[in-house]
């Protein structure tokens, strides 16, 4: 169920990756409008499995995050941060690399824990409100 101010992936042209959206306007229950949380961009919802098909890929294939990943509900944020210095997190700049199980600030989700890197370029970032896909540059 989608809602305004809440979270979907989709493609951004202008990052060229799909990635994580704040959905700013619906229309019949569908993001409308999205924008981008990597380089703020806003433009028009763009269907991710749509993204998919022009990427060769199956209609079929996962683009959320796999099944068993951990989320903000079940408290593994608190979990995993506690004990870590969150004053000592580098502020996210998708032109820097981060390293697995480094601590980052995000200006508008906070203190995150890096998770796990995907394709070179992506990242699974454990925030308090889930797990938010990011973009970062390879090593």
């Amino acid at each position: 169920m989608y809602k305004t101010g809440g979270y979907t992936e989709c493609h951004c042209a202008h990052c060229n990756l799909v990635l994580g959206h704040t959905i700013i306007a619906l229309v019949d229950a569908r993001p409308a409008r999205v924008k981008c949380n990597t380089c703020q961009w806003e433009h028009v919802w763009r269907d991710p499995s749509g993204a998919a098909r022009r990427r060769g890929e199956s209609a079929d294939a996962p683009l959320s995050r796999p099944a068993g990943k951990p989320t903000a509900k079940t408290g593994e944020w608190h979990m995993r941060m506690n004990g870590r210095d969150a004053n000592r997190a580098r502020l996210y700049n998708p032109a820097e690399y981060f390293e697995v199980n480094e601590i980052i600030k995000h200006n508008t989700f906070g203190a995150g824990l890096v998770m796990s890197h995907r394709d070179n370029k992506k990242m699974d970032v454990l925030f308090e409100s889930g797990v938010k896909t990011l973009v970062f540059r390879k090593k």
